[in-house]
């Protein structure tokens, strides 16, 4: 007997494996990778099925048509953030020269009204 007890065990191995971070997203490179692997390594005698192979090859060939989909929809959102930005922009200008033509009117209206009471007067 090794003098540990079996649950201190299993307590001290989740411990250890409380602090790993596992990364379960396969990019297609490690799947292609895989996939040779897995070709170089079949047995001669019993090769993989055409079925095997061709829905494998289906299953590439869908994770990189929606990691293509992806990184479209992102410089899309991209473009899209940098459009919004230029029309707020743009919008903020109008209205501050919309803001900036009423004022020089006012001032020409407040002066006029001063022109016109000292005729008065």
């Amino acid at each position: 007997m090794s003098g540990v007890n079996p649950a201190e065990n299993k307590y001290r191995y989740f411990e250890g494996q409380k602090n790993r971070t596992f990364n379960n997203d396969m990019d297609k490179d490690a799947f292609l990778k895989l996939l040779v692997t897995q070709l170089q390594n079949q047995d001669p005698l019993s090769p993989m099925e055409d079925r095997e192979f061709i829905a494998q090859m289906a299953q590439f060939s869908s994770l990189e048509q929606m990691q293509n989909l992806n990184e479209t929809a992102e410089k899309n959102n991209k473009s899209m953030l940098t459009h919004l930005e230029h029309m707020n922009n743009n919008m903020v200008k109008s209205k501050t020269a919309i803001l900036d033509n009423i004022k020089a009117l006012s001032e020409s209206v407040k002066y006029l009204s001063n022109k016109v009471s000292k005729y008065e007067d």
